[in-house]
């Protein structure tokens, strides 16, 4: 009894760890910032993560569609009203 309960939970576990989407995302992002100024998702971003370095970008620059620098948050801004076009993400070192 003690050994098929046992390889229930090994094949269960296996099975569960072979579901699972191994790549995690971890990334912290800034909800509610799209359409806000860049002043206010500064502010936002700044009590938030205090102390991180910030990204700013316009969306026509060829920095937006680069990796983020690990231990920044990036926000891209919109050409046309300079306002958050996309939430912002702070990337982990």
């Amino acid at each position: 009894m003690r050994l098929s309960t046992l390889c229930f939970i090994s094949l269960s576990l296996f099975l569960l760890l072979l579901t699972t989407n191994a790549s995690v995302d971890i990334r912290q992002r800034f909800e509610g910032l799209i359409g806000k100024t860049v002043q206010a998702a500064w502010r936002k971003i700044d009590r938030e993560a205090s102390g991180r370095p910030i990204e700013i970008m316009r969306e026509s620059s060829p920095q937006s569609n680069k990796r983020i620098t690990p231990g920044y948050v990036r926000v891209i801004i919109s050409d046309e009203t300079s306002r958050v076009l996309y939430t912002p993400i702070l990337q982990p070192n």
